[in-house]
């Protein structure tokens, strides 16, 4: 692996340095059993590569839609029997291992349309027709919390999930770099079957990275892993929503799973952001529950630009030590990859609307009553019952 990935974690231990100060301040308010609980959304825009997360290494027909990219069981790191992780993500394994994060393939957005405007709209608002609500779901949980919870979105915009009635503390991390690395690295995707610049791309590319820690130690973290480590300055009394926002998941080109510049370097940021999430808030991590998910998943066949066009069922990753994993890392149905299974012939069909994972959660950690989360915060949902369990 290259030096860009290896030395990623020791640069995060000068992170803190060079954040914008923060404070969030507020009462702490107990009596509902829910003071100091978190939960953070990590929304990865563009579309999860989730068969090149986790693979199915049972599925006989895994190896002919993947073609070139299609992983070996050797190279994976074991869930169970019939699923295995990506290498760029030790840290989440070890967490599978330890009980405390769940992975779920065939999760879909309330739309399912391919579309990233309507598929992001619809997860943000929580429905699955945009006429039903213009505010965020997770907005409209805050109302319904009350004074006793925050609202914090970390990054450059406000994400439609977060807007609404209820007020939200929105910052980002200072001194991004001019180009950061999620730029970079796509750039080296869109060129990676150019033989001409294709090549020079690449080394370019990679030494400016190389170059970015000997001249601004934590220059290089992606967006991500800086947002991740502003969140251990949260007044730990008060209960936490929070947002972040992670671009550059749309691998049409380039899309290699064990790729610095694909979706290998993709999962490795976001592998390691989890886990500064979880060393930064040390003994509020008992309290915090994660979920990182995109608005749909990739086309399960290998395109001609060695990438994966939009697709539909999705992976979901759950973690935090409220996740309850006690029965294993890997929950949910997996409806296969055979021609007849798949969705359309091309695309791993949805077996669970997303409102089903943030239900259970929003019930189980939270606190928020079923009526509520079933008329207010997702108002086309009562069909869709929580996912007990999730919740230790």
């Amino acid at each position: 692996m290259s030096h860009f990935i290896m030395n990623r974690r020791a640069v995060l231990l000068g992170l803190s340095s060079s954040l914008a100060a923060v404070s969030f301040g507020g009462p702490a308010v107990a009596q509902t059993g829910i003071a100091g609980k978190k939960f953070v959304f990590v929304i990865l825009r563009g579309g999860m590569d989730g068969l090149g997360a986790m693979i199915p290494t049972t599925d006989q027909f895994y190896e002919g839609l993947r073609k070139q990219y299609a992983l070996e069981t050797g190279q994976l790191l074991p869930l169970d029997a019939n699923f295995g992780l990506n290498p760029f993500m030790p840290n989440f394994h070890a967490l599978a291992q330890n009980g405390e994060a769940l992975l779920m393939h065939a999760v879909g957005a309330p739309m399912n349309t391919r579309s990233h405007f309507d598929d992001q709209e619809g997860l943000e608002r929580g429905v699955s027709d945009l006429g039903d609500a213009l505010d965020g779901w997770l907005n409209r949980a805050l109302v319904a919390m009350g004074a006793e919870a925050e609202g914090i979105a970390v990054g450059i915009t406000l994400p439609q999930v977060l807007r609404g009635d209820a007020s939200i503390v929105q910052f980002s991390p200072a001194n991004f770099p001019e180009v950061d690395s999620d730029t970079l690295n796509r750039i080296v995707r869109m060129t990676t079957n150019d033989t001409l610049i294709g090549p020079p791309s690449a080394e370019i590319v990679q030494d400016t990275l190389d170059g970015r820690f000997d001249l601004d130690v934590g220059a290089d973290a992606s967006d991500f892993e800086k947002a991740a480590a502003i969140l251990v300055d949260q007044d730990p009394q008060l209960a936490s929503i929070v947002v972040i926002q992670v671009d550059g998941w749309d691998t049409h080109t380039g899309a290699d799973p064990l790729g610095n510049f694909g979706v290998g370097g993709l999962l490795g940021s976001l592998d390691d952001g989890l886990q500064l999430l979880k060393d930064g808030l040390g003994a509020e991590w008992s309290n915090t529950a994660v979920v990182a998910l995109s608005e749909f998943g990739r086309r399960a066949e290998l395109n001609s630009s060695l990438g994966f066009d939009h697709g539909t069922g999705g992976l979901a990753l759950m973690t935090g030590g409220a996740i309850n994993a006690s029965g294993g890392p890997v929950i949910g149905d997996f409806p296969g990859l055979a021609p007849n299974q798949l969705h359309e012939g091309r695309d791993l069909a949805v077996a669970t609307d997303c409102r089903a994972i943030f239900k259970g959660i929003m019930r189980d950690h939270l606190a928020l009553d079923l009526n509520v989360l079933n008329t207010d915060i997702f108002p086309d949902s009562a069909d869709i019952a929580p996912l007990s369990g999730l919740i230790g």
